[in-house]
């Protein structure tokens, strides 16, 4: 009997497969089969993790989507899935080895939902998430469970977490192809409205692996307001099935995905002409919300206002500079503390 179906979608990811896959193959618990997707491909991943894995007692099989994009990859792994629960594995990253017992122990505990800490690892230091082992039940206290949530970052991942197949099904919760930001927030703010009862651990049972560079998007497509309005109607909605009210510190995160997509405009590595970075950002500075909301924005001393501070500047020339010299601080503030961890490691030894 297969208990967890783990989704494994992959794209040229022959540089780091073999690590994800030997921490698929260490799993205490055995009872998984994993659903390998491959998201057309142009190295040898797949060719990899066959030879990987045919000389294993795993239970496996590659699927090839006629689709291209991972929230394609992962909603036809979803329709060929034969686990009572669902595991979302990157192929860049890895699990530890109590992994699937722990969140499956735990979610037969009558939970929907199973949520594990993870360790971010970078190239000289790392940092894990700071999740308690809790259960939430009933309305009022997955309000509790989605307020913590939002402060942690831990709707915005699918990767630590377990979930029922038959919520999936009964529901027909899939992700939204259109999408290719936010696509595992709509996913899990979809899940989480017809959960009652989810529980939190304590363990870093994740590990997501940032020394092969960064996933930041080095690009730009058009069509990015509209991206954003879907996140935040979503947001939005979550917010009123759950009672909250759109207090300041909401709008402030709302409007921190405006922020973050002129930032990724800014960015040197996003490869387009300076005449359409001012036009992008003028498109983005001019959506309905940040002209209704930028308002509100206060000065504050700390980095996360100074970051929406810019979104006030309705000049698109002088928010580009304003950001750019963010950038600047903030590369500069990232070398530093690279460098005084380099240092404790080196001490340490």
């Amino acid at each position: 009997m297969v208990y967890i179906s783990i989704i494994l979608p992959v794209y040229n990811a022959e540089k780091t497969i073999i690590t994800t896959l030997n921490s698929i193959k260490k799993q205490s618990l055995k009872n998984y089969e994993v659903l390998i997707v491959d998201d057309h491909s142009t190295d040898n991943s797949i060719e990899i993790i066959d030879e990987f894995l045919k000389d294993t007692e795993i239970q496996y099989k590659i699927l090839y989507n006629k689709e291209k994009g991972v929230s394609s990859a992962r909603n036809y792994a979803l329709s060929n899935a034969k686990g009572e629960y669902i595991y979302f594995l990157d192929a860049d990253d890895f699990m530890s080895e109590k992994c699937l017992e722990v969140l499956y122990n735990t979610i037969l505990r009558e939970n929907d939902l199973v949520i594990g800490n993870y360790k971010t690892v970078f190239t000289t230091y790392s940092k894990n998430t700071d999740l308690e082992t809790i259960s939430y039940c009933g309305k009022m206290e997955m309000k509790k469970f989605i307020d913590i949530a939002e402060g942690n970052n831990t709707l915005n991942m699918l990767w630590n977490k377990l979930f029922r197949k038959s919520i999936i099904d009964r529901f027909q919760i899939r992700f939204n192809e259109e999408l290719y930001t936010g696509e595992d927030f709509c996913f899990i703010a979809q899940y989480i409205q017809q959960c009652y009862r989810v529980s939190t651990i304590k363990d870093i049972l994740y590990f997501y692996d940032r020394r092969n560079g960064s996933t930041t998007i080095n690009s730009y497509r058009n069509d990015i307001p509209y991206q954003l309005r879907i996140i935040i109607k979503n947001k939005l909605y979550l917010y009123k099935i759950f009672d909250f009210e759109l207090r300041e510190t909401r709008k402030y995160n709302l409007l921190n995905y405006y922020s973050a997509a002129i930032i990724n405009i800014v960015r040197p590595e996003t490869k387009i002409r300076f005449q359409y970075k001012m036009e992008a950002i003028h498109q983005l500075l001019t959506e309905q919300i940040v002209l209704d909301w930028k308002k509100e924005i206060k000065l504050q001393n700390n980095i996360k206002n100074f970051i929406l501070l810019g979104l006030k500047i309705s000049n698109s020339s002088l928010c580009y500079f304003y950001y750019y010299l963010l950038l600047k601080l903030y590369k500069l503030n990232s070398l530093i503390y690279e460098l005084k961890n380099r240092k404790k490691n080196e001490n340490q030894k």
